[in-house]
């Protein structure tokens, strides 16, 4: 006789009827919430420690950039010799021992600088404290342009860095050589880039926006060759994840942003793999997984390079 299901029957429980699993999958959802404003440094711009510049009519010879601060060996950030991935420039090179009017090398005598994307025209160099903006170093600051031997071939004058505006920060630089102009761009401070509250603006709005928006797109559309269908759960998924991430990033408390893009990360993949073998039960789990990874990992290096090349950054 065929034994009869009763409640205290625990096998004759469905998945989301058995309290034992239900309690076991608290701290996952703990855990996951606990991360959620990290994960949305992710998909955020750039930190104020990203600082773009595009230089313009410079001479034929030129191959780098270097930025001049003022800046003397008795301060807490110099160091004799900070090297850098800038042709063949090393410590006897002329920028390195340039010291004219106390300005000298941000580059090469500032502790914490990565500088090895300061190549002509369009160049970025980066503060490892994600936190920093460039005008907590320095109140102004000059370009150099070098040879690939650290030859200096041309000085501008100085640019202020002091932002006129309350909560903003110098986010870029724009020098014409040829006219020997130089300009200063500067940008609101976005929520969670720094320990304090900033204000939200229009541009930025509608750049977190369309990174939302590129990422659920994205991940929706690879999953066709991993032939998940239907297609509108991945991109609910996503749309939820986002929509959680925007909403909670705004009473975060500021972390630092590398801390968020790898950490907050895995949690993601975490997130989305227990997601989607929920709604695709009838595909494998090795399946699931090889998406969820190829997805969240393709959309993290887009999100990178948009930060590389200031794209959709505010």
């Amino acid at each position: 006789m065929k034994k009869q299901a009763c409640p205290s029957d625990r096998s004759a429980l469905s998945p989301r009827q058995d309290p034992a699993r239900i309690f076991r999958s608290l701290p996952v959802i703990f855990f996951f919430l606990l991360w959620l404003p990290l994960t949305a440094r992710a998909n955020a711009p750039a930190p104020p420690s990203y600082f773009y510049g595009e230089i313009t009519g410079a001479p034929a010879e030129a191959a780098f950039a270097d930025i001049l601060i003022p800046l003397d060996p008795s301060d807490e950030w110099y160091v004799e010799f900070n090297p850098q991935q800038l042709g063949g420039i090393g410590s006897d090179s002329p920028i390195v021992r340039y010291a004219e009017d106390g300005y000298r090398s941000l580059f090469f005598h500032c502790r914490g600088v990565d500088a090895y994307n300061c190549t002509l025209p369009s160049c970025y160099f980066i503060l490892e404290d994600g936190s920093l903006s460039l005008d907590e170093l320095a109140p102004s600051l000059k370009v150099a342009l070098l040879d690939t031997g650290g030859n200096i071939l041309q000085v501008s004058e100085a640019a202020s860095l002091l932002p006129a505006e309350e909560n903003t920060f110098p986010r870029s630089l724009r020098y014409n050589a040829a006219e020997d102009t130089l300009e200063i761009q500067f940008e609101p401070f976005y929520t969670g880039s720094s320990p304090s509250s900033r204000p939200w603006t229009l541009p930025l709005l509608l750049a977190v926006l369309a990174r939302m928006a590129l990422s659920i797109g994205i991940e929706t559309l690879l999953g066709i060759p991993f032939r998940l269908r239907p297609l509108w759960k991945i991109a609910v998924v996503n749309l939820i994840t986002q929509i959680l991430l925007a909403a909670l990033i705004l009473c975060s408390p500021g972390i630092i942003y590398y801390t968020a893009l790898f950490m907050g990360e895995i949690v993601v993949y975490l997130a989305e793999f227990i997601a989607y073998l929920s709604l695709f039960r009838g595909e494998s789990r090795r399946r699931i997984a090889a998406y969820t990874l190829a997805a969240n990992t393709v959309t993290l290096a887009i999100g990178l390079a948009m930060n590389h090349w200031g794209i959709l950054v505010g």
